[in-house]
């Protein structure tokens, strides 16, 4: 019952909030959006790297044909977030934060660390604002089910399995 404990003892800070609300209505416009996150760097050691064409396969799958959509991208690789640039330009909604070039985790970085986890919290909140959410093996998007119950997830695996709703 996590998501009871989440909704009893969980407040996310107004401060947080107000910058989560104005991205929404500045970014998200109404349209069908699509949220993708994709933990790559050092995600490895835990679970099977998920080629990018797997993702992209998944969100070219669910793009709505008669609704204007876009696909908020959440991502710790820059690389990640350039491929979908390239696939699906106008399309990509994402957030300037601070993200790995190489497999060497953000985390590990010699960045602020406060600022890291509310990049992150951040993004999981705006991810489960989302119409859909196609996500990776991942603590920081299984946090957007928590936050938002409803969203309908696509779960995205090593490509030796079928990608599958949740």
């Amino acid at each position: 019952k996590a998501i009871t404990l989440v909704k009893k003892y969980i407040r996310i800070q107004p401060h947080i909030q107000k910058k989560v609300e104005c991205f929404v209505e500045d970014h998200f416009y109404g349209d069908y959006i699509i949220g993708v996150h994709y933990r790559g760097t050092d995600k490895y050691s835990e679970a099977p790297r998920v080629d990018y064409n797997v993702i992209i396969a998944a969100v070219r799958g669910q793009i709505p044909k008669e609704k204007s959509y876009q696909i908020f991208v959440a991502s710790d690789e820059q690389s990640f977030v350039e491929k979908m640039q390239q696939e699906f330009s106008s399309q990509i909604v994402t957030r300037d934060v601070h993200r790995a070039i190489g497999l060497e985790g953000v985390h590990f970085s010699d960045h602020n660390g406060y600022q890291l986890g509310e990049e992150a919290l951040i993004d999981s909140l705006l991810l489960s604002k989302c119409d859909l959410l196609i996500r990776t093996s991942s603590n920081l998007s299984l946090w957007s089910t928590y936050f938002q119950p409803h969203i309908p997830v696509i779960f995205v695996m090593h490509p030796i399995k079928q990608a599958k709703k949740l």
